[in-house]
C-alpha cells in the first residue's frame, strides 16, 4: 500500500514537474528575442545553463550520496527555480548580467532536478524501481501539457501569467515533494563516509568512462535531431508549423514507449536496448539525409520512439546495476552531466560548423556515423562487465 502511494505520488510529482518546466524553457528563445537580444546574445545565454547543469550535477550527486538525502536537495533547488523563474520573466528589460545569471540557475536547476528525481526513483523500493518508465511517461505527458496550456495562457496574460503559472506549479511541486519518502539511508553506507577518494575512484572506473562514453556519442546524435535536422528542414523550405509538427510527433512518440518501458525490459536485456537505440538512430540520420522534402522528415521523426526514451531507461538502469549503492546519484548524475550537458554545449558549435562548411547533408551522414562507433564499443563494455562478473564468482 505504502509503494502505490509513493509511486501515485512520483507520477503527480512528474506531471507537475514538467509541466512547470515546460512553461520556463520554451519560452527562454521567444522571451530573449522579444525585449531586444540578438541572435549571438541569445546563443551566449542559452549556453550559460549547459554549463551550470554540468557543474550542480557534478556536486550534487557526490552531496546526495554522502549525506544520503535527495528530497532536501530538491525542496531547496524547486524553491530556487521558482524564485529565479519568475524574476527572469518579470525583468523585461536587457539586463545582461541579470538575464545570463538567471537562465544559468533557471535552466541548470531544470536539468539537475529531472536527474535528481530520476535517481530518486530507482533509489526507492524495487516495485518503484520497476515503475520508472511508467513514471517517467508522466513527465513527457506533463511537457506536452504544458505547451498547450502556455500558448493559452500567454494570449491572455503575457509573461506575467507565465510567472503566475510557474508559481503554482512549482508550489504544486514542492507540496508533493514534501510529501514523498526520501530514500532510504541504510546504515552500512551511513558508516563509510565518502570522501573525495571514492568520487576519483569512480571517475577512474575504466568500464564507467567506457559507458559515458557510449551514451555521450548516442545523446549526441539526439541533440543534433534538434539542431541538424532543423537546418536541413529549413534548407528545404519548412514553415514554422511543420517544424512545430516534429517538435509533436517526436513528444508524442515518447510517451507509449516510457508506458511499455517495463515491459520492454522484462523482454530485452540494457545492452540490447542500446543497440537498438544506436542501430535506430543510424537508420534515422540516414534516412535524414536523404529526405527530399519536410513531411519526410516529420515522418522519419517517429522513430523517437525507440531512440531518446530506450537510451534513457537503459542508460540509468545499466548504472544502477553495475556499479555500488554508495556511489549511485554520484554515478547517475555525473554520467547524465557528461553525456547529456557536454554534448548540448559543443554538438551545436560542431555541426553548426560543420554544415557551414560543407553542407547539412554531409553533417547529417557523419553524425549516422557516431551511434556505429557507439554500438562497437557497446560490445567490448558488454563482454569487460561480463567477465568481471565472473572473476567475482
Amino acid at each position: 500500500m505504502k509503494d502505490a502511494k509513493q509511486r501515485h505520488r512520483f507520477t503527480l510529482l512528474y506531471l507537475c514537474m514538467y509541466m512547470a518546466f515546460s512553461f520556463s524553457m520554451t519560452q527562454f528563445t521567444p522571451f530573449l528575442s522579444k525585449i531586444g537580444y540578438d541572435e549571438m546574445e541569445r546563443g551566449i545565454l542559452l549556453s550559460s545553463y549547459a554549463i551550470t547543469t554540468i557543474l550542480l550535477q557534478i556536486a550534487i550527486g557526490f552531496f546526495a550520496d554522502k549525506f544520503q538525502t535527495i528530497k532536501k536537495f530538491m525542496l531547496v533547488f524547486m524553491a530556487l527555480f521558482l524564485a529565479a523563474t519568475c524574476i527572469f520573466y518579470l525583468t523585461d528589460m536587457p539586463i545582461f548580467g541579470i538575464h545570463f545569471m538567471l537562465i544559468a540557475l533557471s535552466g541548470g536547476l531544470i536539468n539537475t532536478c529531472t536527474g535528481l528525481a530520476d535517481t530518486w526513483v530507482l533509489k526507492s523500493s524495487h516495485p518503484i524501481q520497476m515503475n520508472f518508465s511508467f513514471i517517467k511517461a508522466f513527465g513527457s505527458i506533463g511537457w506536452a501539457l504544458g505547451s498547450v496550456l502556455l500558448s493559452i495562457l500567454l494570449s491572455f496574460h503575457g509573461y506575467l501569467g507565465l510567472s503566475a503559472g510557474i508559481f503554482l506549479l512549482s508550489t504544486s511541486t514542492l507540496l508533493l515533494i514534501f510529501s514523498l519518502r526520501d530514500i532510504e539511508k541504510h546504515p552500512l553506507l551511513a558508516q563509510q563516509k565518502i570522501q573525495l577518494a571514492d568520487f576519483k575512484a569512480l571517475i577512474s572506473n575504466k568500464n564507467y568512462l567506457l559507458l559515458i562514453m557510449i551514451l555521450f556519442l548516442l545523446y549526441s546524435v539526439i541533440v543534433a535531431n534538434n539542431i541538424t535536422v532543423i537546418d536541413k528542414m529549413l534548407a528545404l523550405g519548412a514553415s514554422d508549423i511543420q517544424i512545430g509538427y516534429k517538435w509533436s510527433v517526436q513528444s508524442l512518440f515518447e510517451i507509449p514507449a516510457y508506458f511499455l518501458g517495463q515491459k520492454i525490459m522484462q523482454r530485452f536485456s540494457n545492452y540490447t536496448l542500446l543497440r537498438i537505440t544506436a542501430i535506430t538512430l543510424t537508420i534515422q540520420f540516414l534516412l535524414f539525409t536523404f529526405a527530399e522534402n519536410v513531411w519526410a522528415i516529420i515522418l522519419i521523426s517517429c522513430l523517437q520512439f525507440l531512440t531518446t526514451p530506450i537510451l534513457m531507461i537503459a542508460s540509468k538502469q545499466l548504472i544502477l546495476q553495475n556499479f555500488t549503492a554508495k556511489m549511485q546519484s554520484t554515478a547517475q548524475l555525473f554520467a547524465l552531466s557528461i553525456f547529456t550537458g557536454v554534448s548540448s554545449l559543443i554538438v551545436p558549435t560542431i555541426a553548426g560548423a560543420l554544415t557551414k562548411f560543407t553542407s547539412v547533408n554531409i553533417s547529417l551522414l557523419l553524425l549516422s556515423l557516431l551511434p556505429v562507433i557507439a554500438f562497437f564499443l557497446l560490445r567490448i563494455y558488454e563482454s569487460r562487465q561480463k567477465a568481471q562478473i565472473l572473476q567475482l564468482q
